[in-house]
């Protein structure tokens, strides 16, 4: 089903049942939680959301989303599935089966720790939040809900294909001064437009986090430079610096020197080392982002040449970052398939501790 999209929550149970059977409860949804990082945005599905398709859906519990495995069905009486304060409540009979003890089983032991659902999105709105493209699910077609060992976000591509249809609708011409409206911050030409246009929301802001002084730097507004250009890390870095004014580092604008980078240290500001993941270069006097240092930040951010050490904390908002850049590019399909790569590294590693 082209525009099926999978969420998935790690709240599930066996309990027991008046009848003595053992019974799977958990949440499918959880209610104004912000999601994780979807690649350059996250979401939020509003209470409702899933009342008007309950009405008449005849969902199925489902093992892994898999259509021929069928553990319960709302319309038989062995599902119920229905909204809270918390979210998307369900309840599942599992038959009384060799395939239905060993779900149960799998859950007991933790195996299965997950449930999520399958939905089309009938309804959502998009806004620009702190920093982050935020995606409000406001009405669902609801599909069928499943128990899941890898709590996988499949088809995130018609979410983003919705976030890029929400873009295109905020975005202006500058004025004959070149200026943008209030509320509106300028992007450059690109592929799409021949000249310097003004999109919706607040430019992109530098976010800087008061524990540790940390930053990942704006989703920086630079042109980009031709596709098929090489990248040079290490000579890009000493461009950069010379643009920012060095090699002197009394004369360096840290401003401007950060642009160039997905991470550095705010309390090492100063410190050239503490600026990590380089993806711009000087092209004839001006920054430019170009596309193999977004790749090579992008395979370093996944484990290429050993990796990179971040926080944990901004690891997500680092790779939103590359996003932006890679979509820059049209390499959407790229940034999923390193989402794939980062959901079967996921699996792999949890089957090790199983």
């Amino acid at each position: 089903m082209e525009n099926k999209e999978t969420r998935a929550v790690k709240e599930i149970r066996v309990e027991g049942a008046a009848s003595g059977k053992p019974k799977i409860t958990g949440y499918a949804a959880v209610f104004n939680s912000r999601s994780e990082d979807l690649g350059g945005f996250v979401e939020i599905i509003e209470p409702g959301a899933f009342s008007g398709s309950l009405e008449s859906a005849d969902v199925r519990a489902l093992v892994g989303h898999d259509a021929t495995q069928v553990i319960g069905r709302n319309k038989s009486g062995t599902l119920n599935v229905f909204e809270d304060d918390h979210g998307l409540r369900v309840e599942i009979d599992p038959p009384n089966t060799s395939a239905g003890r060993d779900i149960v089983e799998s859950v007991r032991r933790g195996d299965i720790d997950s449930m999520s659902f399958g939905f089309i999105a009938t309804n959502d709105r998009w806004e620009f939040d702190d920093g982050q493209e935020v995606r409000y699910l406001e009405e669902v077609e609801l599909l069928e809900v499943s128990v899941v060992a890898w709590p996988a976000y499949q088809s995130t591509e018609v979410a983003v294909r919705s976030l890029l249809a929400y873009q295109e609708e905020v975005r202006v011409d500058p004025d004959a001064d070149g200026n943008c409206p209030t509320g509106y911050h300028k992007m450059p030409a690109d592929d799409d437009h021949d000249s310097a246009w003004c999109m919706e929301g607040e430019s992109h802001p530098s976010e800087t986090y008061d524990s540790d002084q940390r930053n990942v730097p704006a989703t920086v507004d630079s042109p980009k430079a031709p596709e098929d250009m090489s990248w040079d890390g290490d000579g890009a870095r000493g461009r950069v610096l010379r643009w920012a004014g060095g090699p002197d580092k009394e004369n360096v604008d840290w401003d401007k020197y950060e642009k160039a980078f997905a991470w550095f240290d705010g309390e090492e500001r100063e410190n050239l080392g503490s600026y990590k993941l380089p993806h711009h270069d000087i092209v004839d006097g001006e920054l430019k982002v170009v596309l193999r240092g977004v790749q090579s930040a992008n395979g370093v951010m996944q484990g290429a040449m050993g990796g990179v050490e971040l926080p944990s904390s901004e690891r997500s908002k680092v790779q939103a970052h590359l996003d932006y850049h890679l979509r820059q590019f049209d390499k959407e399909e790229e940034n999923s398939r390193t989402h794939e790569v980062l959901e079967l590294r996921l699996r792999i590693a949890e089957s090790k501790n199983l």
